[in-house]
């Protein structure tokens, strides 16, 4: 039976409703009889799917991965780390300003938080990009997080609105108080 088909079961096909009336929807029946095709069951020639290996640590350098290991593994395809990913435009450890997003994925071998990507398995099957990205065993030169807001650093902001620079004024509170009505 054509999907634009009406079913047997209703007697007119409906694609719509008013307010409180049933909808008929187009792909139920398809569903429940288990004929739907769903995003996943599309797999188009040269498919790949990709896992990333995060860092098991929260901040610190990562010192080797075992990227031949990952790479001999059956249906790995190839294993991205910062020694052959693309560049960033800027700098990973740069302040963007209110509106901008700081992208460190794969830009060197710093970490800088918990479970930050380090390395992007891409494989022919997710199974093998899963296990492919296992084998890579990253090993690690550990350094204390960052874990207080206060690391002795004062904050001065470049600009206060838009252009204008910082500025600080103190005012006479108790003159302020007597001026007011």
């Amino acid at each position: 039976m054509p999907s634009d088909a009406p079913s047997p079961l209703a007697p007119y096909p409906r694609h719509g409703s008013n307010a409180g009336q049933p909808i008929t929807r187009r792909d139920g029946e398809l569903k429940v009889t288990g004929r739907a095709t769903y995003a996943a069951d599309n797999h188009p020639e040269g498919l790949l799917y990709a896992v990333t290996a995060v860092s098991s640590i929260a901040r610190g350098r990562v010192t080797h991965l075992d990227v031949a290991a990952a790479k001999a593994h059956p249906g790995v395809v190839e294993v991205f780390t910062p020694a052959n990913r693309p560049p960033l435009f800027h700098d990973p450890n740069v302040k963007l300003g209110m509106f901008g997003f700081r992208i460190e994925v794969l830009q060197d071998d710093t970490v800088r938080y918990a479970n930050q990507p380090i390395a992007l398995v891409a494989a022919e099957t997710l199974e093998a990009a899963v296990e492919g990205a296992a084998l890579l065993a990253p090993r690690y030169e550990v350094e204390p997080a960052r874990t207080g807001l206060d690391n002795g650093v004062r904050y001065a902001a470049a600009g206060v609105g838009v252009g204008a620079p910082p500025r600080t004024s103190f005012g006479d509170l108790e003159a302020g108080f007597a001026a007011a009505s």
